[in-house]
């Protein structure tokens, strides 16, 4: 198994992954990690499993 050095960004002092980290790891596209995402949204909620960025934060 490749061992991949993912460097987490900080988002309100938590460390977190992009989405293009998250498809690295995982050997896909961001795409496809997205649509993983939006297909399943309604299982995650939004300051817990994941951080929308816009604006000036993204």
């Amino acid at each position: 198994m490749e061992k991949f050095n993912l460097t987490p960004i900080e988002n309100e002092r938590k460390k977190v992954l992009t989405t293009a980290q998250l498809a690295e790891a995982y050997g896909t596209y961001s795409r496809i990690i997205s649509n993983n995402f939006n297909r399943n949204k309604e299982r995650y909620i939004e300051g817990v499993h994941f951080y929308r960025l816009t604006g000036d934060d993204l």
